[in-house]
């Protein structure tokens, strides 16, 4: 059955209707054979994949000094080996400098290989669609893990800590000298290790020290807290802060062993003076120079209350 149009104008019109029809359904079967993953396993992929956390690590600089939020949808393109290849703006969060730091800040991701969902073939290019949602916190939402262990990292709050493995080494190998003057080297050799490996051990991710330290930095600071510490601490001031930090701590702890004896004296003469003006039959004893360092010598003993 044949139709003949006498009309040329509307012709012409049904003509150029089917060529668009002919592309949209050829792009449309090509999309279905170059991507075989349903919208729900891309999504599940994503979610649970460290996509958003590599092409998306921070919040566009520019837009953020100017205000701009929205939400905006980029088609992403990787090679065959998983790296993003191209970044296309799908739909636009409404601010031109948010979109521009956005697929600046994707393409930036190119050197990481992202992986594959389990529905993309391997060794051939994929795309996907990424939305991508930025809005500004309130500041009260809760440090994530992964952000307070970059935070140790830049505080460096593990070597800080595994410093003092030494200290607590030589405490333990002194009361086992005091107990075993003649302890053996093989002893002394155990001590060092299991200490060590020890400490190590609780400062590591899962560790005991580790995840206690993460949960008392999330009961009171908040995302933006431990951000804007993060950026501090990278600063030059910050990392000059970090690092005579543990200089200015040994400094104060030796001050701390001179000073500790004479203020003892003092205190205890001013404490005595109070009793005796109060009628109280009580004396603190006035502590020796050097009393608390004599061996086997109870530290807190000049504090007992001597009865009159």
């Amino acid at each position: 059955m044949s139709v003949i149009f006498k009309n040329r104008p509307a012709c012409q019109l049904l003509r150029k209707l089917l060529v668009l029809v002919g592309v949209c359904l050829t792009l449309g079967a090509h999309a279905a054979t170059s991507n075989m993953c349903s919208m729900d396993e891309i999504k599940s992929w994503t979610e649970k994949s460290r996509i958003f956390s590599v092409v998306a690590p921070h919040y566009p600089p520019i837009a953020r000094g100017l205000g701009q939020k929205g939400r905006a949808l980029v088609n992403i393109t990787l090679d065959s080996e998983s790296r993003v290849e191209s970044a296309v703006l799908r739909y636009s969060s409404g601010h031109k400098e948010l979109d521009e730091g956005i697929i600046e800040m994707v393409l930036k991701s190119s050197g990481v290989k992202l992986g594959l969902p389990l529905c993309a073939p391997k060794g051939e290019r994929f795309s996907f669609d990424l939305p991508l949602n930025f809005q500004f916190s309130d500041g009260s939402s809760v440090p994530p893990r992964d952000l307070l262990l970059e935070f140790f990292k830049v505080t460096q709050v593990v070597e800080s800590e595994l410093s003092q493995a030494s200290k607590l080494t030589h405490m333990i190998l002194s009361a086992l000298k005091q107990a075993y003057p003649n302890a053996s080297t093989e002893a002394l050799d155990i001590i060092d290790q299991e200490v060590k490996q020890a400490i190590k051990k609780e400062l590591s991710p899962g560790g005991g020290y580790l995840e206690k330290m993460i949960e008392i930095h999330q009961a009171h600071y908040t995302e933006d807290d431990i951000r804007s510490l993060i950026s501090f601490y990278q600063s030059q001031l910050g990392r000059k802060v970090v690092k005579t930090g543990m200089l200015i701590q040994a400094e104060a702890q030796r001050f701390s062993e001179i000073w500790r004896p004479g203020f003892t004296l003092v205190l205890s003469d001013r404490i005595n003076s109070r009793f005796k003006e109060r009628g109280l039959p009580y004396e603190l004893p006035r502590p020796k120079p050097g009393q608390s360092e004599q061996k086997g010598q109870n530290k807190d003993s000049s504090y007992r209350l001597i009865p009159l």
